[in-house]
C-alpha cells in the first residue's frame, strides 16, 4: 500500500466531473479514487475477495458493487479489468513516484557530500 498521506486533488474537477451523478454514485467513486491511491493504482478487481473488500468500503453489497463499478465503467470514469484504474490517479500516482525516486537521488548524494566533507576536515 502507498503510505502517502495524501493526493493531489481539484475539487472543480471532481464536481464538473461528476455533474449529472446521483449523491450514491459520486459517494463511491470519490471512495474508489481514494482506494487506488492507498493501493498505489493497484486496487485488484479479479478475485471475489477483491470485490467482497471494496464491498465493504462502499457499504454496500457484492451486487451494488459491481453495479456501481459498471456505471463507473459506462461513463468512463473508471477502467475495470484486472485492476481497477482511472486515467488521473495513473498520471499523479507516475509523478509522485518520480518525485520519490527523485528526492531519494538528492537524499543519497546529500549523504554522500556530507561524508566528504567530514573526511577533509
Amino acid at each position: 500500500m502507498n503510505k502517502l498521506p495524501w493526493y493531489k486533488a481539484n475539487p472543480r474537477d471532481f464536481l464538473e466531473g461528476t455533474i449529472g451523478m446521483s449523491l450514491e454514485l459520486k459517494g463511491a467513486y470519490r471512495i474508489i479514487l481514494d482506494l487506488i491511491y492507498l493501493h498505489d493504482g493497484n486496487l485488484r478487481a479479479k478475485e471475489a475477495e477483491d470485490l467482497r473488500y471494496l464491498a465493504a468500503h462502499l457499504g454496500c453489497s457484492l451486487r451494488k458493487c459491481r453495479a456501481i463499478l459498471e456505471q463507473l465503467s459506462a461513463c468512463g470514469k473508471l477502467e475495470v479489468g484486472e485492476v481497477i484504474s482511472n486515467k488521473r490517479a495513473e498520471k499523479e500516482l507516475e509523478i509522485s513516484r518520480l518525485s520519490r525516486e527523485k528526492n531519494a537521488e538528492n537524499h543519497a548524494g546529500s549523504s554522500e557530500n556530507k561524508g566528504l566533507a567530514r573526511q577533509n576536515k
